[in-house]
């Protein structure tokens, strides 16, 4: 017993000093691609986390087919599962959650650029009486900014070596993501 605590103890320090390296601002080494597969990791890890609590009341009635909303799942739970699975396989250094981890940045950048689209032209549109206020466009051109970066760091060389991508499977996921973006933007402003 005394053994087996030892070893969970050992592994929990370890995942601590690794965390801790990867996300240490005063790290004096450089980014190795390593470093940047834990730093993306952790980093969507949290983003699937905002997302369940932020949207916890919306996700517990569409789970127990309380809500209303008529595409609900299509349009919120859909997204989340793909958030999960890709980041929970991409730690696991699988391919298929590189492609899936691609395909979600693409499909999310493609709608932060319509959603910037419409705060933008909210913003100016002084005949219209929008009493539903949306978020400034800023909030919107970071996301797209990160999304972006992320496919970019996604798709350098020596990542897509890790997981085994080549140039063909990177370009039918960022289009493709950038596809099922499309049509979920279309499909939330009708």
């Amino acid at each position: 017993e005394k053994g087996s605590t030892d070893l969970l103890i050992s592994k929990v320090n370890n995942a601590g000093i690794i965390i801790h390296g990867t996300l240490n601002p005063l790290n004096t080494t450089s980014l190795t691609t390593l470093k940047i597969l834990r730093l993306v990791t952790v980093t969507f890890g949290l983003l699937f986390i905002f997302k369940v609590t932020n949207q916890y009341g919306f996700l517990k009635s569409l789970i127990l087919g309380k809500s209303k909303e008529q595409y609900g799942i299509t349009f919120f739970l859909i997204p989340l599962i793909i958030l999960f699975f890709a980041t929970l396989l991409f730690g696991l250094k699988r391919q298929v959650g590189w492609r899936l981890l691609v395909f979600f940045c693409s499909f999310s950048f493609v709608d932060l650029v319509f959603s910037l689209y419409y705060s933008i032209t909210a913003l100016f549109d002084v005949n219209s009486f929008n009493f539903i206020r949306t978020p400034s466009p800023m909030a919107y051109i970071i996301g797209v900014l990160f999304f972006l970066g992320t496919v970019i760091a996604l798709s350098k060389k020596d990542m897509m070596e890790v997981y085994k991508v080549d140039k063909n499977k990177k370009e039918i996921s960022i289009i493709t993501g950038g596809l099922f973006g499309l049509l979920y933007a279309f499909l939330t402003i009708s």
